[in-house]
């Protein structure tokens, strides 16, 4: 079965929540997710829209260009998640700074400059 990627990338400043959602073309099971901010890191989930932490649960992205993997053993119950062909994929992004959402930081400097998302797929 083949594997297949979905891959986003959010220039500029993030200093309100971001949502990014994509219908799935086929049924598939997540591998793997890779998530890194320019500057601070972000508050990220993955789920579906009926869970928005179905897949990923609240967890730190990399930050600084370092970006962070999450596989299996970070996922929920420690499984890969299987999704249904059609099934809306979220991505949710919190901007932290300093442990504060990003409307409350003190300064943009602080907030992640970009966020970039890689999102990994076994197809079947």
């Amino acid at each position: 079965m083949p594997l297949f990627q979905q891959s986003y990338h959010v220039p500029g400043t993030l200093c309100v929540p971001l949502e990014i959602a994509a219908a799935l073309p086929v049924d598939c099971t997540l591998l793997e997710v890779s998530a890194v901010c320019a500057g601070a890191p972000g508050c990220l989930t993955v789920g579906t829209r009926a869970d928005p932490q179905a897949c990923l649960p609240a967890a730190s992205t990399g930050a600084q260009g370092q970006p962070r993997r999450f596989t299996r053993a970070d996922f929920r119950g420690g499984q890969y998640p299987r999704l249904a062909r059609g099934e809306t994929l979220v991505a949710a992004l919190v901007p932290l700074s300093g442990g504060k959402a990003g409307k409350d930081a003190a300064s943009q400097a602080e907030l992640p400059a970009f966020f970039t998302l890689v999102l990994t797929f076994l197809e079947g």
